[in-house]
């Protein structure tokens, strides 16, 4: 028999207070949760998927929503990020390390997605990590912007000064070669066709 004078609890404050219960005993049990959501993905694969895609789906409604309401939310919340990972690093790393073990054709992909968006920013990392590993001395390597060899070159290869069609493959090459102890520096990098760098090499 239910008392009739008893005060109705506020839906909103349950469901809080249920949500706050539910994630404290997640992180006082995580090889449960881990054992859980390994068991899902085993035995109802179809169910998995479609929860991940719902997951995914409010995600991306609330950051719509918020910076609709606030459009200087998402800088806050990046900045946000970067303090933390600048003051947690060790949390950051086991993070990082725990996602690759989990998650290494998730990674795989991600990486292949940034460098087929970052196609300057990629070839400027190689381009570095290849003068580090030939024993460039660090004075001799920059962050060059790409973008501003680009522009100097003015469209034309810097090898046999003919202009590079729009569309056409082309290449950053080391006026001095880093094997004859050349640097990675904006002054000693040139744009240059594909066929001309293999030539050259």
């Amino acid at each position: 028999m239910t008392n009739k004078n008893k005060p109705q609890r506020d839906p909103v404050e349950v469901k809080r207070q249920r949500a706050e219960y539910q994630r404290r005993w997640r992180a006082q049990h995580p090889e449960y949760n881990v054992r859980y959501l390994e068991k899902m993905k085993r035995l109802d694969p179809a169910r998995w998927a479609e929860r991940k895609r719902k997951d995914a789906e409010a995600s991306r409604c609330y950051r719509e929503n918020m910076q609709r309401a606030d459009p200087e939310w998402r800088q806050r919340n990046v900045d946000y990020q970067r303090r933390y990972r600048l003051q947690f690093p060790e949390k950051q790393d086991e993070y990082q390390r725990r996602y690759r073990a989990t998650h290494p054709h998730a990674k795989a992909a991600s990486i292949k997605r940034w460098h087929a968006q970052h196609p300057l920013r990629n070839r400027n990392y190689t381009g570095r990590y290849r003068a580090k590993k030939a024993g460039v001395p660090p004075d001799r390597i920059e962050q060059v912007d790409l973008g501003e060899v680009v522009q100097a070159a003015d469209g034309r290869c810097g090898l046999c000064h003919q202009p590079i069609a729009p569309g056409e493959p082309m290449e950053f090459d080391h006026i001095v070669p880093i094997a004859s102890g050349g640097s990675h520096t904006l002054s000693n990098l040139q744009l240059a066709h594909v066929r001309c760098n293999r030539r050259r090499r």
